[in-house]
C-alpha cells in the first residue's frame, strides 16, 4: 500500500510493505510574468519656457515592451502671435536585456514624428527613428523609472531625450530633458500619474 505526503513543494511516496521511500519533486514551471498594460500621464514645467504634456501607453511582458507615446510643448510667442506648439509622438518596440529582482531593462527602437504649429518662420513636420533604453527598478514601495533615447530625424536634425523619476503608488515625480542640435534644450521637473 502506498501513501503520499507533502513536504513543502515535494511529494514523498511511502511504500508501507517494502519500506521504500521516494521523494518526487514536481516539475517547476518557469516564473513567467503575464503581459500587463501601463499608462502614464504627466505635466512638466519647462525651464525658460511654458509647459509640456506627456502621455505613454505600454504593453510589457517577459519577451517585449510595446509602447506608444506623445508629448506636446507650448510657449507664448515673443511677438504676441499666440502659442507656438511642438507635438512629438510615435512608437517603440523594446527587447529585454535585464530582468529579475524587481529590475526591468529594455533596449528600444521605433519611429518618431514631430510637428510644429504657429511657428513665425514656417510650420514643419519631420519623421525619424528613436533608439535607446527604458529601465524600471523596484525598491520596496517605490520604483525608479528611467528613459534615455537618441532621436534621428531627416534633414540632419538630431535630439537626445532623458527622463529619471521615482514612482510611489500611482504618483510619479521626474525630471525630463529634450535637447535638439538646433535651439535650446527643453528641460524641467514633471509630475504625473501612472496606472
Amino acid at each position: 500500500m502506498y501513501r503520499r505526503q507533502y513536504d513543502g513543494a515535494d511529494i514523498v511516496v511511502i511504500d508501507n510493505e517494502n519500506h521504500v521511500i521516494r521523494r518526487i519533486s514536481p516539475k517547476q514551471e518557469p516564473n513567467r510574468e503575464q503581459a500587463h498594460f501601463d499608462f502614464y500621464l504627466g505635466i512638466q514645467k519647462v525651464i525658460e519656457s511654458d509647459t509640456s504634456f506627456s502621455i505613454t501607453g505600454a504593453i510589457t511582458d517577459d519577451w517585449f515592451r510595446l509602447a506608444a507615446y506623445g508629448s506636446r510643448y507650448w510657449e507664448e510667442r515673443m511677438d504676441g502671435g499666440g502659442k507656438l506648439t511642438m507635438t512629438m509622438g510615435g512608437g517603440t518596440l523594446g527587447l529585454p536585456i535585464q530582468q529579475g529582482g524587481g529590475s526591468h531593462a529594455f533596449l528600444e527602437g521605433g519611429v518618431v514624428l514631430l510637428e510644429t504649429a504657429n511657428d513665425p518662420t514656417a510650420d514643419s513636420s519631420i519623421t525619424g527613428g528613436k533608439f535607446g533604453l527604458h529601465l524600471e527598478q523596484r525598491l520596496r514601495k517605490t520604483t525608479i523609472v528611467g528613459d534615455a533615447h537618441a532621436l534621428l530625424f531627416e534633414a540632419s536634425v538630431r535630439a537626445y531625450e532623458a527622463r529619471i523619476g521615482l514612482r510611489y503608488g500611482k504618483f510619479e515625480g521626474s525630471f525630463r530633458v529634450l535637447d535638439f542640435n538646433v535651439g535650446p534644450a527643453l528641460y524641467g521637473p514633471e509630475v504625473g500619474l501612472a496606472f
